[in-house]
């Protein structure tokens, strides 16, 4: 049994789903577009910890996505229908991957392909006429789900503009159904998203399976106290665009009537303004550091530091950093719409709010400043919640899950 995986970047899932199938020795081959100078990584198996001969690369496309990104030309990169953009990265990949399929030599010694959202269209294509077994990762929410939540943000709050990372052109919808339809297994890392396809119009899904994400918990932290008169520090990670709620974060901490500092790790090609005039002012409050994109070690050096963790999100496929903050030992303070009601029991180890409920994230925010006790019980209680979510469970999941669908 030998399975084909695809995906353009490699995050940290697809990496720990690379390990699982590897170590199990159901790893095909792995498609990826990573650019230099993470190749060196690859090289020295600090990346997927797999063998080199197992990983094929495509990098050119991606590297010089990253030159035009360096250099800001952004006509280059900025949309879907431009050369270099993500997407564009993502269906060249697709493409390479499904010429791959279709060589005779391999047709009798593969036996499904486990690929990415936006990343299998043409080679589940292929894969379906060759009857090999198509696993696809639904890394988001269903995107009716998403259309309907934004459009209903825009008429709520005409003065936002969507990011040009949050506009879905239908075409590129129509290659998502198409993309499920050929899915004969769904992987998706929430029972949030597991609903959201109820939205699906071409047949009742029964394929879907739910596999959370890991995190990297230490096996012990330090908790630190609150100093008496120190501001209460606020962390928030994500883009600063409408779908993660960021003027939703912007209207609650307006709202304290208690000394704050905020800090936002995150990055977009547009500059704020573009986005809102209201956010454009809020980052330049001396109480607010935008911090822009910052490095993985550095974000849980955040996390560590601040006294609560704000993602008022409007939806997330899995809110990563939700369960990063957790193993932090940072309370958290996020809607029902990222994921979070698979992890947190609501006052004990974190807080869930309603979409667009800025009162309730205001008073919770009220009771963890005043009451330093409470905010260090919740943050041990969502440190200990976290060992459940190890990246070893989650291999464990993968595993099991492709080789019961393969027997």
């Amino acid at each position: 049994m030998k399975i084909i995986i695809s995906h353009p970047h490699g995050n940290q899932n697809t990496s720990k789903t690379v390990s699982a199938l590897y170590k199990n020795n159901l790893l095909k081959v792995f498609w990826t577009t990573i650019a230099f100078p993470n190749i060196f990584n690859i090289l020295k198996k600090k990346t997927y910890n797999v063998d080199f001969k197992k990983i094929k690369l495509k990098p050119f496309k991606e590297f010089l996505r990253k030159i035009f990104i360096y250099l800001k030309f952004k006509k280059m990169y900025i949309n879907d229908n431009s050369s270099f953009s993500v997407n564009a990265i993502y269906k060249d990949l697709d493409l390479k991957v499904s010429k791959y399929l279709k060589r005779n030599e391999i047709k009798n010694n593969v036996h499904g392909i486990y690929t990415y959202e936006d990343c299998a269209l043409e080679s589940f294509t292929i894969a379906r006429k060759k009857n090999i077994k198509t696993f696809y990762d639904l890394t988001s929410p269903y995107w009716r789900l998403k259309k309907k939540i934004i459009e209903e943000e825009l008429k709520i709050h005409p003065d936002l503009t969507l990011s040009s990372l949050e506009i879905m052109s239908s075409k590129k919808c129509a290659n998502k159904d198409r993309e499920i339809f050929l899915s004969d297994n769904i992987i998706v890392a929430s029972s949030f998203s597991a609903k959201s396809l109820e939205l699906y119009p071409e047949r009742t899904l029964q394929n879907i399976s739910i596999i959370p994400y890991g995190t990297d918990t230490p096996k012990e932290i330090n908790f630190k106290r609150r100093k008496i008169n120190e501001k209460f520090k606020i962390l928030f990670v994500g883009r600063p665009v409408i779908s993660k709620g960021i003027h939703y974060l912007v209207e609650i901490l307006n709202k304290l009537d208690f000394p704050w500092e905020v800090e936002i790790a995150g990055n977009i090609p547009e500059k704020p303004i573009m986005i809102s005039e209201k956010i454009h002012k809020f980052f330049k409050d001396e109480r607010c550091k935008f911090l822009g994109q910052i490095p993985y070690h550095e974000v849980k050096n955040k996390m560590k530091n601040n006294h609560a963790f704000l993602f008022p999100s409007l939806f997330e496929g899995f809110g990563q950093v939700i369960l990063e903050s957790m193993s932090a030992g940072l309370p958290l303070i996020t809607t029902t719409n990222t994921g979070g009601n698979d992890l947190i029991n609501h006052g004990k180890n974190g807080y869930l709010t309603s979409i667009r409920d800025v009162n309730s994230s205001k008073n919770i925010l009220f009771n963890l400043f005043n009451d330093e006790e409470l905010r260090l019980s919740i943050a041990e209680n969502s440190f200990l919640n976290s060992k459940n979510y190890s990246w070893k469970n989650y291999e464990k999941n993968i595993q099991n899950l492709i080789l019961n669908k393969n027997t």
